[in-house]
């Protein structure tokens, strides 16, 4: 069995080498399947720390960079060109602000070609902190980027979507998609934990003009049957005041 090629992507000052080596050892307590660490980075001490610890390097590519969206250049991962970088036939990228609290290799494990996170406000179908992914799966994300179709259905234009990668791979590619959801054990912490009063709960509900979601959060305990928590925007685990919602963040993003 190859061992699936695992991304994990650091740029600029938002993540240090510090959160990549809790994700590691985050993976190395959950994930129980051959697996390899990609790490893609725009800083040079970065790769040079990697690659001395024996993971592959890559520097960060700018296909993309001017585009409007800081992770569209992650879209480069669906073209031809990116099996020279990664040779095995599947592949996977994982945010730096997951919080592994279970064994996730169920989720790893999975064959569909094309899997994502499903656990994301709507009207937006997928989240991208996690992309499992067999090389040629949907190249037209990158080939066929159009940035006009892009911004004309984000930030409350067209279909509402959020984000910058993840709305083009909905509006591309959504029907490819195997979503990863809460049945597997993706939980996450904005919109399933956090009290509705400590993020933009009426700003979202005003913008895509949506009532209520169908589900209330924790208030601050771990969802029963979680195996991971995708803490992406402003709910960084390392966060103070994430922490003080939910002590066990401390247990687990170490």
């Amino acid at each position: 069995m190859d061992k699936l090629p695992i991304i994990l992507w650091s740029w600029g000052n938002k993540f240090s080498d510090d959160y990549i080596r809790i994700m590691k050892n985050m993976l190395a307590r959950h994930l129980h399947m051959p697996y390899r660490i990609v790490v893609i980075s725009d800083s040079k001490a970065t790769r040079e720390r990697f690659h001395k610890e024996g993971d592959q390097v890559v520097p960060l590519w700018n296909d993309l960079a001017d585009q409007g969206g800081k992770c569209l250049v992650r879209l480069k991962c669906f073209d031809e060109s990116f099996r020279k970088i990664i040779p095995e036939p599947r592949w996977s990228w994982f945010d730096l602000d997951m919080v592994l609290v279970d064994d996730v290799t169920p989720i790893f494990g999975r064959t569909e070609p094309f899997l994502m996170s499903g656990v994301e406000l709507g009207p937006q179908p997928v989240n991208g902190s996690i992309v499992i992914a067999d090389h040629g799966v949907a190249p037209e994300l990158f080939t066929e980027f159009d940035r006009n179709l892009w911004q004309a259905n984000v930030h409350g234009r067209g279909l509402r979507y959020g984000g910058s990668d993840q709305a083009w791979i909905a509006i591309k590619a959504d029907k490819k998609i195997t979503k990863i959801t809460r049945e597997d054990g993706l939980y996450c912490f904005r919109d399933d934990i956090a009290p509705r009063n400590t993020w933009r709960y009426a700003e979202w509900r005003a913008r895509n003009l949506v009532n209520e979601l169908k589900h209330e959060p924790t208030g601050g305990p771990m969802p029963p049957g979680a195996r991971m928590i995708q803490c992406n925007g402003p709910h960084s685990p390392w966060r103070p005041e994430k922490q003080a919602i939910s002590p066990w963040l401390l247990k687990h993003w170490r």
